[in-house]
């Protein structure tokens, strides 16, 4: 997971153009369980749009992830997780 997290980052700081994430933060290796568990969460409560999680509307807020996480981080994780692995043909 640390290589995971690592390759995060460098994905993050080298190929991502600055306008299109909102102030990066490096990703810890507690912070990349987390966001795979997210999504864990997300796949047995599904909603139509990943942005649901986080409206205010009961019927689509879901506090498990909401109260965890902001949404931008997460969309930030999103955009450079795993790419680099994919781009370079690395495996795990």
């Amino acid at each position: 997971m640390t290589m995971i997290a690592d390759e995060t980052n460098k994905y993050a700081r080298e190929v991502i153009p600055p306008e299109k994430l909102t102030k990066w933060l490096d990703v810890s290796v507690q912070e990349m369980y987390a966001y795979l568990g997210f999504n864990f969460l997300m796949d047995l409560n599904p909603k139509l749009s990943v942005n649901d999680y986080w409206r205010k509307d009961p019927i689509y807020h879901y506090s498990p992830i909401s109260d965890r996480i902001s949404r931008d981080r997460f969309r930030n994780i999103k955009a450079s997780a795993f790419r680099e692995q994919l781009h370079s043909g690395s495996s795990y």
